[in-house]
């Protein structure tokens, strides 16, 4: 009887683990192209860009934000996902330009639900002076206070 025991037990647990651990319908999609946009822009001293669309809807994009302008470098990385619904809005989470991070300015920002045009994303240089804002539920701009000429490289990946 003991061994019977035993032996039902073993049947159970050697069913529980071939079970699928996620019994509900799951939707996973694959692909062998990752998705990649990159855009160099210049930026004149006071001024913002055009906005800029987040290149896709509902899923999630890595989004690097690089100066390499001398004398104010940095690099700004954030998730955003432009939530497209009756309600529409960006979410993000991301950290300031990474030399803020050396000189203990740096911020983490995050937002995840609608907010005002012209939100604060991240910093992405040493000065704090190229601000990434929110343009719309599905944009951002990029503004600058500098007193010169900078360039920014903007990289999407999803």
């Amino acid at each position: 009887m003991k061994y019977q025991l035993i032996g039902a037990a073993l049947v159970v647990v050697a069913q529980a683990a071939q079970a699928q651990p996620f019994p509900q319908p799951q939707s996973i999609i694959t692909s062998t192209t990752p998705h990649y946009l990159r855009k160099t822009i210049t930026i004149d001293p006071g001024k913002k860009t055009a906005a800029i669309k987040i290149p896709a809807t509902n899923v999630p994009v890595h989004m690097m934000v690089a100066v390499p302008t001398f004398g104010d470098r940095g690099i700004a990385e954030v998730t955003i996902m432009s939530v497209g619904s009756n309600d529409a809005f960006l979410a993000w989470m991301g950290f300031d330009g990474a030399s803020n991070m050396l000189n203990g300015t740096a911020t983490v920002s995050s937002n995840d639900g609608p907010a005002p045009n012209g939100t604060h994303i991240v910093y992405a240089d040493a000065a704090r002076e190229i601000n990434v804002e929110q343009a719309s539920a599905d944009q951002i701009v990029i503004k600058s206070t500098q007193t010169k000429i900078m360039t920014v490289v903007v990289t999407f990946s999803w």
